[in-house]
């Protein structure tokens, strides 16, 4: 195992107060590292921070030789910062890790262990909080997760927030990923087979308050939902033709009715409805069609396949 190398890719964007804890963490998982006998490889991306974040890493991290320091000319997702640091890897796995330290960096020991053992993919699970107040904060999450587990075919992973190790084999297949629309969750978790999941207790932020708002949740979120949400799009087929089905048979049976000479109490208000059904659900039959020839497409061109 001697002379295995892997490499951590740190996403952080306005952290100047995390940063000098980041850097003695990081020196104790080198430490780590080497009683396992492996290499250490840090890049961090810094995401074109405006709080002096640039030069606090300059200089927490001089003299280190193991990290290395790239600042992205302009600000982009989460995911494409991310993907960055997978693209610019060069170890024989790579892991990513939290600026705002919540994930444990020394659980990556653990990590690393599975890795050597075997395991091509590892990610981390945070556990919930059971407080009351945290219960309803999560809540949100707990239904995204369960939404996105009921309607994708792979099986997403629930509490997986962007912790893992993978292999450097999973490693060059995610590198041809696009960084539009993306969700490495999902991909993480449902194309390489068996994942080794690891439960843990999310820790506070050291210092500082989220980056990560409303705005870029709901992004993240939409991205997902419509990369890996195959049952909801069937499901929208299915109750079309469902729905076409009726409308059939309620027309058919309109027409039997009349044929034998029945009255009816409000004459034409049944023709019609039945007639609206058919075209609604024809309407929604096609819709529902596209949709899934779309969601092909959109695949095929990000890399999803």
């Amino acid at each position: 195992m001697k002379n295995r190398t892997i490499s951590i890719g740190v996403p952080v964007l306005n952290e100047s107060q995390n940063i000098p804890e980041l850097i003695r963490e990081l020196i104790e998982l080198k430490r780590k590292f080497h009683e396992l006998g492996l290499q250490l490889q840090v890049q961090i991306n810094d995401n074109a921070s405006t709080d002096g974040t640039d030069e606090v890493l300059k200089r927490c991290c001089a003299g280190l030789e193991f990290v290395r320091l790239k600042r992205l000319p302009f600000q982009v997702s989460y995911q494409a910062s991310i993907l960055d640091l997978i693209r610019d890897s060069k170890g024989d796995a790579f892991a990513v890790l939290q600026g705002d330290l919540q994930d444990p960096p020394m659980l990556l020991v653990e990590f690393a262990k599975r890795w050597i053992q075997g395991s091509l993919v590892i990610v981390g699970v945070g556990r919930y909080d059971s407080s009351l107040q945290r219960y309803f904060f999560n809540l949100p999450r707990m239904i995204f997760y369960n939404a996105m587990n009921w309607s994708s075919d792979g099986g997403i992973i629930p509490r997986f927030q962007d912790f893992f190790l993978i292999d450097r084999k999973v490693v060059e297949i995610l590198k041809s990923l696009q960084p539009d629309s993306l969700f490495l969750r999902g991909h993480i978790a449902t194309r390489f087979g068996e994942v080794d999941t690891i439960e843990y207790s999310r820790r506070p932020r050291v210092a500082g308050k989220s980056n990560f708002n409303f705005n870029r949740k709901y992004s993240l979120a939409i991205d997902g939902f419509l990369m890996f949400s195959n049952k909801f799009l069937r499901l929208i087929t299915v109750a079309s033709i469902m729905l076409f089905g009726v409308g059939l048979i309620g027309a058919f049976a309109l027409l039997v009715l009349w044929i034998a000479g029945y009255e009816f109490p409000f004459r034409g208000w049944a023709s019609v409805v039945f007639v609206l059904l058919i075209l609604l659900s024809a309407t929604g039959l096609f819709f529902g069609l596209i949709l899934e020839y779309l969601q092909r497409i959109y695949k095929r061109l990000f890399g999803s396949y």
